[in-house]
């Protein structure tokens, strides 16, 4: 009996040092956490009490909002809904529990940072761990433990990227600012489309291609950047200070990151395993790419020159640079070097896209650069006086009396000032050609001219000087010069300072008389001017007349004049040329279209009288905040659409087919010719029906049944749309139209005759579909897309 005690109390001290099961687990099994940081992953370290081994680990992540409902709920809810089958709800990323192999303590969990990661955005200033723990035989701790995530700690290359952006900013904070608002003002998929449109067809077009960078994904990726950080977003964050030490920021950078390089559907894929395949990770080609930056900027900065000049930013280059992207960038990571043709397209197409950007804007951009420390040229200590003439821009004039220039397509015979004498007198310039100058003329012209066959042909007197210091100008021209270039089928340009004229074909009678003069003067329209409202002169009206010998000639057509803009402040978008009738008071709108390129306004004319460009303020009630404004106050202050009513537009409401003709015909300026029954169901008395003739007879329209149906109050189609502008612009049919289309959702909508039509519009950045990437094709257009579509195609 006292064997059987004694093994009883034995038996009974054994399990006193064991840890007691069942209810009274609650007053010792405890756990706590730790969390462990390394390049892969957060690992969370969970010790135990009285050395009790976890088996299973039961764990959510969500966001901090979530953490706050549950800390609010106590221990008894947070463990009923661990254990539960219930599936995670808004605000818990992840919720599950995690089996051992076997039974152990301290028990490890590891997180895949990028699985961390990807939770955070411009929302999401951290994220929250929490757990509770479960031994092999069921029992559950008594306590729930967490932590915190904040995004430096898993965005390591996200914050190394931001790093490097953030020195770029403090160079210049104000300038960065400013080149963001730039940019925010531009289309930047049409920038991205200019771009690859330039290296269309070359080996750097097929290299970057073979990287999954072309147009469709481009578009893609900056989509997905606006939508995660976007522009206001980025310079907000820019102002609080820097980027890398902003939780919030490098959140919604990772976003943008994993949404565009990342994942089996980010459009820029492809481009990333090459990344990683050649550096690693993303962060060691940042940092690859900024020593390599580094290193140009001080031994290599020579070989890129980066210049303002004309209001623009350019980029020039010499053979250094090709060497050390090759020796010093390229080859020590084995990627296949480039040549010096490939240079050159790359080249080519920043400065297409940087040609977009003028004045102010072109000037900031050469300054960013110049803070960065790249060789820049050109910029104005001070600003640059207005001034110059159509044809008086380039540097010094040539000492040639004549040139030519010939190509595929183009001829041109130029006749340069040092073939003229210039005397002034009584403030007048007066400008003449003595005999001799004359026969070296024609003489010359007749070797251009036995080249020039079957192309466009000019003959250009460039009549523009810096020396002649007066408006008031009298040019004297043998009329033996117009005769042979009408003879020959040439276009004579005439160059003045501030004004080019072009005389087309027999457009005078040069059969009588001996000399051509031109003249031009200022003068005074303000009599005029001052009883409008709305209009606002820009620069001195001109007096221009035209005379074989002494009398007024006779114009048989029409004469293109050209005014230079050249240094004066003013909205091009509201700008027109105006023929100036002093006798009635009256303004008469005779063009709009602007030259961007050579600072012109251009318009014809069939008579000369005075002229003056103006701007014209013309605006509707119903558009004040629509996205159409500019594009409906622009052709509206051009003459080339109309409102409903004076104050009214109606931006969303449908057009007819009848009132696009006319919108498209008012945009290329095309003489109406009379009616002549064309269709069955438009007739002669309708306000439409010589604008329907015109379009017809000029091949812009074909109407629905070709002869038969135009149904011109029927409302057009956006398709329908696409085919009259690529008709009016004679655009070539595209060459891979199912490629350009394939880019949109909805391609396969676009009906057949339409497609080519579409395409070539794509192709000339006419047409860039919805942010959606659709081209609704099949939608009737609204007033404003019409608008839009028509100011795009308009000063081409």
């Amino acid at each position: 009996m006292k064997r059987v005690i004694s093994l009883l109390l034995v038996i009974i001290l054994l399990f006193s040092l064991m840890p007691i099961a069942g209810l009274a687990q609650d007053e010792f099994f405890q756990i706590t956490l730790e969390k462990i940081i390394d390049d892969q992953n957060v690992t969370f370290k969970i010790t135990t009490n009285n050395n009790i081994n976890i088996k299973k680990l039961h764990y959510i992540l969500m966001n901090e909002q979530v953490f706050n409902e549950l800390m609010s709920q106590g221990y008894d809810f947070i463990k009923s809904y661990l254990l539960s089958n219930d599936p995670p709800y808004e605000g818990i990323f992840m919720k599950g529990h995690f089996n051992s192999i076997i039974s152990n303590n301290p028990f490890y969990y590891p997180f895949d940072k990028q699985e961390i990661s990807s939770r955070f955005d411009k929302n999401t200033d951290k994220v929250y761990f929490l757990c509770i723990a479960e031994t092999e035989d069921g029992q559950i701790s008594n306590n729930y433990v967490y932590k915190e995530i904040i995004p430096s700690e898993v965005l390591g290359n996200v914050v190394k990227a931001l790093e490097n952006i953030d020195s770029r900013i403090t160079k210049n904070k104000a300038l960065t600012i400013k080149l963001i608002d730039i940019l925010n003002q531009k289309n930047k998929n049409e920038l991205l489309k200019k771009f690859l449109n330039a290296i269309q067809g070359t080996d750097i077009e097929g290299r970057l291609n073979n990287l999954g960078i072309n147009e469709r994904n481009l578009i893609i990726a900056h989509n997905l950047f606006k939508d995660d950080i976007g522009y206001t977003y980025l310079k907000e964050e820019i102002n609080k200070g820097k980027l890398s030490e902003n939780e919030a920021f490098i959140g919604a950078a990772n976003t943008a990151i994993n949404e565009i390089f990342k994942q089996d559907w980010s459009p820029l894929k492809l481009l990333y395993n090459k990344i990683i395949e050649k550096f690693g990770t993303l962060t060691d080609f940042l940092r690859y790419v900024r020593e390599k930056e580094n290193y140009f900027v001080s031994d290599y900065k020579d070989s890129m020159t980066i210049k303002y000049e004309n209001n623009t930013v350019k980029i020039y280059y010499n053979n250094d640079l090709l060497t050390f992207i090759n020796n010093q960038v390229l080859t020590p990571k084995g990627i296949a070097t480039i040549s010096s043709t490939d240079i050159t397209n790359i080249l080519s197409a920043f400065n297409a896209v940087l040609a977009e950007f003028t004045g102010d804007d072109a000037k900031a951009i050469a300054e960013y650069f110049k803070a960065q420390g790249y060789n820049v040229v050109g910029l104005p200590t001070s600003t640059v006086e207005p001034g110059g003439g159509t044809g008086g821009g380039g540097g010094a004039p040539s000492t040639s009396k004549t040139e030519e220039t010939i190509d595929d397509k183009k001829a041109e015979f130029k006749v340069n000032i040092t073939a003229a004498k210039i005397t002034e007198s009584q403030g007048k310039a007066i400008i003449t050609f003595d005999s001799s100058a004359v026969n070296e003329i024609l003489k010359a012209f007749e070797n251009t001219a036995a080249k020039a066959s079957g192309k466009e042909f000019t003959m250009t007197l460039n009549l523009a000087s810096s020396d002649i210091k007066t408006a008031n100008i009298e040019a004297n021209i043998p009329k033996e010069i117009f005769a042979k270039a009408f003879e020959k089928g040439a276009t004579v340009k005439i160059m003045l300072n501030e004004l080019t004229m072009d005389l087309p074909k027999n457009v005078l009678d040069v059969s009588i008389g001996t000399n051509v003069k031109i003249e031009v003067k200022p003068d005074d329209v303000s009599q005029v001017i001052n009883t409008l409202t709305n209009y606002k002169l820009i620069s001195t009206p001109k007096d221009i007349v035209i005379k074989i010998d002494d009398k007024q000639a006779n114009i048989n057509g029409k004469v293109t004049l050209r005014f230079s803009i050249k240094g004066l402040t003013t909205n091009i978008d509201k700008l027109g040329l105006y023929f100036v009738d002093k006798e009635k008071g009256t303004l008469q709108f005779i063009g709009g279209k602007v030259d961007k390129q050579n600072s012109e306004i251009i318009a014809k004319t069939s008579h000369f009288s005075t002229y003056a460009v103006m701007e014209y303020n013309k605006t509707f009630d119903d558009i004040t905040s629509h996205w159409a404004k500019n594009y409906i106050e622009s052709l509206a202050s051009k003459y080339i659409v109309n409102g409903k009513e004076e104050k009214k537009f109606d931006p969303e409401g449908k057009v007819t087919r009848a009132e696009f003709t006319k919108m498209i015909l008012n945009a290329l300026e095309i003489d109406k010719v009379p009616y002549s029954n064309s269709f069955e169901d438009v007739k002669k008395d309708t306000w439409y029906a010589d604008y329907v003739e015109t379009a017809y007879r000029y091949g812009i329209i074909k109407g629905k049944v070709e002869g038969k149906v135009f149904d011109p109050n029927g409302y057009i189609t956006r398709q329908e749309i696409f085919a009259i502008l690529a008709r009016a612009m004679k655009l070539a049919p595209s060459k891979d139209a199912a490629e350009k289309l394939y880019i949109f959702k909805d391609y396969k909508d676009i009906a057949d005759y339409a497609k080519e039509y579409t395409a070539a519009l794509i192709e000339q950045k006419i047409v860039s579909g919805y942010e959606d990437m659709t081209v609704r094709p099949k939608n009737n257009a609204t007033r404003a897309e019409a608008a839009k579509l028509i100011y795009e195609i308009y000063n081409r």
